[in-house]
C-alpha cells in the first residue's frame, strides 16, 4: 500500500513514486523496482458483439487497464500481466480446454518491454495451492494435452 504525504491524492502519490524514486532506483542505483498494480474494475468487464458473442481480446489486461494511475507505465521497463479466461467462463482458449484445466490456466502477457519485443503471451499451469507456474507446451499434440489434463486433475484429487 502506497501512502500519501500530506495534501496529496493518491494519484498524485503514485505518479511521484513511479516516475521520480523508482526512475531514481533504476537509473542511479541499478535497481529494478518491482511494483504490483491492479487493473481498473471496468477493465474487467466482459464485452460482447452484436450477436452476443464474447471479445476475448478486450479481456487481457493491458496498460490502459491500470487501476488509479495509468501514467505509471510510462516509467516501466516491463510490464507483465496476469490473465484468467477461465474467469469468464471461456470454454476454450489457445488449444487448452478449459473445462478441463480453467482454475488451473492462466496467460502471463509481456505488455510492454523496452528492451525487446512486446505484446507476447504463453500459456501456464498455475498450481495455486502451491503457488506453482509452469510453461504449457506450445501447439500442443493431442497427447502432451492429454498429459497436462491429467496432471492437473491428479494435482487437484490431492489437494481438495
Amino acid at each position: 500500500m502506497l501512502n500519501c504525504e500530506k495534501g496529496q491524492s493518491l494519484f498524485e502519490a503514485i505518479q511521484k513514486y513511479s516516475s521520480e524514486y523508482c526512475i531514481e532506483l533504476r537509473d542511479t542505483y541499478n535497481m529494478s523496482p518491482v511494483n504490483v498494480q491492479q487493473i481498473s474494475a471496468t477493465a474487467a468487464t466482459a464485452e460482447f458483439t452484436s450477436g452476443g458473442k464474447l471479445i476475448v481480446d478486450k479481456l487481457r489486461p493491458t496498460d490502459s487497464d491500470l487501476s488509479d494511475n495509468k501514467h505509471v507505465a510510462m516509467d516501466v521497463n516491463i510490464m507483465l500481466s496476469l490473465f484468467w479466461p477461465y474467469k469468464y467462463k471461456i470454454p476454450e482458449y489457445e488449444g487448452w480446454d478449459l473445462a478441463r484445466i480453467g482454475y488451473n490456466h492462466r496467460e502471463l502477457n509481456l505488455n510492454l518491454n523496452r528492451d525487446g519485443i512486446c505484446n507476447a503471451s504463453i500459456q501456464l499451469a498455475f498450481l495455486g495451492a502451491c503457488n506453482y507456474f509452469q510453461e504449457l507446451p506450445r501447439d500442443p499434440d493431442e497427447l502432451q494435452r492429454n498429459r497436462v489434463y491429467q496432471k492437473i486433475a491428479e494435482y487437484n484429487k490431492n489437494t481438495i
